[in-house]
């Protein structure tokens, strides 16, 4: 029996893994093909985070602080909602290029394993138990949103977390549960928090259903369940509270704006996503629950509610677990609670996988009650033709993500699985689940967008070497920058100190001032450096180093050019530290009035100079082309030909950096070309910033084209400025006259010394963060923020050693609080044994 048993075990783990391979290998994704798993936020966001998880091995203090994202910012949060999974060990040891294929890896294994947590959770020694564990582990909501790797962990967590639920009520052992829940809240809190609201659900559900407990064992069980999960969020304190902190900084944690009373969907709705393959691209960023886990499924549930072993008080608490749920679905102010009460941002209804579970541990009750012939056929039988002839009036309506093909298979299957049961041939049930379960996968991953494996291999081969050089080049503090780019988190996944960056946890500050004060691309949760800013901005945020396709000259060094890109050197980077003027405390900086905030800024450091660095430069003769000018109050046009452009001519009056901003109350698409060079697009989605336009000589002959690519265009105003060097070098030698010597640098901890020359304001290129911990000549002191930035503190003349240490607010709270939480639980078990 325990042979058997292990071999259930292992084809649990294993047939999964099996058919979502076929998937793979029809779609001719890796190691079938050149297409990899990299979509969606897989491909934008997880993989860089997991490549960042190298950087945390060699230096321990980048988990709770790096400067890889946004300037530099609190990371524990992003480390907490992103990087906890012990698989992720996979992605540490595997070289950057070949991610791809440690994260297919993993994605396999995570299959695997939930469908190793369900049939561990049933413990039946039958073969047929996996056809629910297959079916847990390729539901449609695993499928469909493999992509959130983080989620998938407590997912696997989740049969594991009732089981030990089952332990605590039926033998008063609460410690599986405890670890389960514990796990499911430190391998992802945001997940976790909808397995607390599973946990409570499915503790009250089984609670009812027990008859032989007096109310003295109720009250012993009840009084455990509590203790246990305030155990458990105990246990979890080292994540949950500086998590906690991180998101007050970082983002709303309520939305309750938003907490109204109206209805998502219709009950019919909900039936067709019990259609094989009901899924296209929008569902993942406004559809509907992802249910589908099998017509096999459908089919037990009804002769669960068809048994006669099954007592009319066990049906109908399961009726009502069911209806929580599709009332969850439909009433959004109760589908917001289970999303921490907030609305998420693309992936809807993201607790639908415990509708699923539940779906598929009824359907495995009601299969071992036919199995045991404990069915009441007729009224097994009426269920199944209602829920025919209701996925055939799917037929009569219209749905993006259904088609008539997948109804009709969909009918196809129940009437073959109708058949086998009638007939009593339920070895063909795993041909069937294995065939639908697969076609199922297929049709869903065939909707999505993957990375080339080539592609994104050569982007790395490309890149790393250039970051590698400048590394070599300088071991000092400074950021590096690039106006081509894979994802806004390629700082994290080549591991350098960057701009660019995008996630959940994105510190919202230091977005906006980077947006708003300074001109740089940015939407929703990223800010990204783009097609590049003005030389000042590179040189206020310490930019040493920049990639790039352009011809740079002006303050830039050509260090190495490699295949097209190369690798300037920034003249003007600011070091990490200055000694500058307390204007910096006064400055009055604008929304959106970029060029005038740069003047600003750099008057504000400076004790001596008042020029502006930023100069106005006037338009000369405006050419239309296939243009109407229909508003001569403002630049508002419609087009009347083929080729419809705006020429507009310049003299620059200086050899000089030359820079564009529009602005439109209704952004239509447009190309910038600047003497019939392309320059970039503008009005596009994150593409209304400060835009480069070249470097030109005095006099020399400018042309700016903007070619509309719509049939109109609206600008309400229209900017061409050009940085003075001559000025903008006055600044840079006076700033840098006292600067901040490094003796020790990593991401959490630096230490070095200064020379003052005079009393002032001691000014870090670090974003200003009340977790800085700064001393001067070794005795703590308060910091401020500069230039509504910036971290500060006052300085008087003279050397100085300074040192400071990112500590995340929460941690030694979080930390004291697990640590009394074990003792607590030692005494917990003792006692309860």
């Amino acid at each position: 029996m325990k042979n058997k048993t292990s071999q259930i075990r292992l084809l649990s783990f294993s047939s999964p893994i099996f058919l979502f391979l076929i998937v793979l290998a029809l779609l001719k994704i890796l190691p079938f093909g050149d297409k990899t798993l990299l979509s969606l936020d897989l491909n934008s966001q997880y993989l860089a985070f997991f490549s960042y998880l190298k950087e945390i091995v060699h230096d321990p203090s980048a988990i709770f602080y790096s400067f890889s994202k946004t300037l530099g910012g609190e990371n524990f949060g992003l480390i907490s909602y992103y990087c906890l999974s012990p698989l992720n060990f996979i992605s540490l040891v595997s070289p950057t290029k070949y991610l791809p294929i440690a994260i297919t890896f993993t994605i396999l294994i995570k299959i695997g394993l939930a469908g190793l947590s369900f049939n561990y959770f049933v413990d039946n020694k039958k073969y047929t138990s996996l056809l629910f564990s297959t079916s847990f582990a390729l539901m449609s909501f695993f499928i469909t949103y493999y992509s959130n790797l983080p989620w998938l962990d407590s997912i696997i967590l989740l049969p594991i977390i009732a089981k030990g639920i089952d332990k605590l009520i039926s033998q008063s052992k609460p410690l599986l549960y405890i670890i389960s829940l514990t796990f499911s809240i430190i391998f992802n809190y945001y997940i976790g928090f909808m397995l607390c609201i599973f946990s409570l659900i499915y503790f009250l559900y089984k609670l009812v259903l027990d008859d032989e407990l007096t109310k003295k064992q109720i009250y012993k069980i009840l009084a455990n369940y509590i203790l246990s999960s305030l155990l458990a969020v105990g246990l979890s304190s080292i994540i949950l509270l500086p998590t906690y902190y991180s998101l007050q900084s970082n983002k709303q944690i309520l939305d309750l704006n938003r907490f109204e009373l109206k209805f998502n969907m219709s009950f019919f709705d909900l039936i067709s996503k019990l259609v094989i393959g009901s899924f296209d691209f929008n569902e993942i960023i406004r559809g509907l629950p992802n249910i589908f886990c099998g017509s096999l499924i459908i089919l037990c549930d009804f002769m669960y509610f068809s048994s006669t072993a099954r007592t009319k008080k066990e049906k109908l608490a399961s009726l009502l677990v069911i209806m929580i749920f599709i009332t969850s679905f439909i009433i959004q102010p109760i589908n917001m609670v289970w999303h921490g009460f907030s609305t998420p941002n693309w992936f809807p209804f993201r607790y639908s996988f415990i509708f699923s579970f539940f779906l598929i541990y009824f359907g495995y009750l009601g299969f071992r009650d036919y199995q045991n012939r404990k069915c009441n056929k007729r009224l097994y039988l009426i269920l199944t033709f209602i829920f025919i002839l209701t996925i055939a009036l799917l037929l009569t309506h219209s749905y993006l993500y259904l088609n008539n093909l997948k109804i009709a298979i969909t009918i196809i299957i129940v009437l073959v699985l109708l058949t086998c049961f009638l007939l009593n041939k339920t070895k063909y049930l795993f041909i069937i689940v294995a065939i639908e379960l697969t076609l199922n996968g297929y049709l869903i991953l065939k909707e999505l967008k993957f990375e080339s494996f080539t592609e994104y291999k050569y982007f790395v081969d490309q890149y790393q070497p250039l970051i590698d050089k400048a590394n070599e080049l300088d071991n000092g503090f400074y950021r590096l920058e690039k106006t081509n780019y894979r994802s806004h988190n390629d700082s994290l996944l080549l591991s350098y100190n960057g701009i660019s960056h995008n996630s959940s946890a994105e510190t919202n500050k230091t977005r906006y001032y980077l947006s708003s004060i300074l001109g740089y691309s940015s939407e929703d949760n990223w800010a990204h450096y783009n097609s590049g800013t003005t030389y000042s901005n590179d040189s206020l945020l310490s930019v040493k180093y920049l990639l790039t396709g352009e011809d740079l000259s002006i303050g830039y060094e050509n260090i190495v050019d490699v295949n097209g890109i190369k690798l300037y050197k920034n003249m003007y980077a600011l070091p990490l530290g200055v000694v500058v003027s307390e204007k910096v405390y006064q400055s009055d900086l604008q929304e959106f009035s970029w060029f005038s905030n740069q003047n600003s800024i750099w008057k504000s450091l400076s004790s001596n100079y008042s020029l502006d660095i930023m100069q106005h430069l006037e338009i000369g003769e405006i050419i239309l082309h296939d243009l109407t000018q229909i508003n001569n109050d403002t630049l508002t046009f419609n087009s009347n030909g083929e080729n419809p452009f705006i020429e507009i001519k310049i003299n620059p009056l200086k050899h000089s950096p030359i820079y564009l901003y529009m602005n439109s109350s209704n952004e239509k698409q447009v190309e910038i070309f600047a003497n019939n060079q392309f320059i970039g697009n503008y009005f596009t989605y994150g593409q209304h910033q400060v835009l480069r336009i070249g470097e030109f000589d005095t006099n020399e002959d400018l042309t700016i084209r903007i070619q509309l690519l719509e049939d109109s265009l609206n600008i309400d105003y229209l900017n061409i400025f050009y940085q003075d060097m001559d000025i903008f070098n006055q600044y840079y030698r006076e700033i840098t006259n006292d600067v901040f010597e490094i003796s020790f640098l990593s991401q959490g901890y630096i230490s070095g010394n200064i020379n003052a020359s005079k009393d002032g304001i001691m000014m870090l290129n670090i974003p200003y963060d009340q977790g800085w911990k700064v001393k001067l000549d070794g005795k703590p002191i308060d910091t401020n923020s500069a230039l509504n930035l910036f971290l500060s503190f006052p300085i008087e003349q003279g050397t100085h050693t300074i040192s400071l240490y990112y500590l995340p607010r929460g941690i030694i709270k979080g930390v004291t609080i697990s640590l009394i939480s074990i003792f607590a639980l030692i005494i917990f078990l003792k006692k309860n044994n």
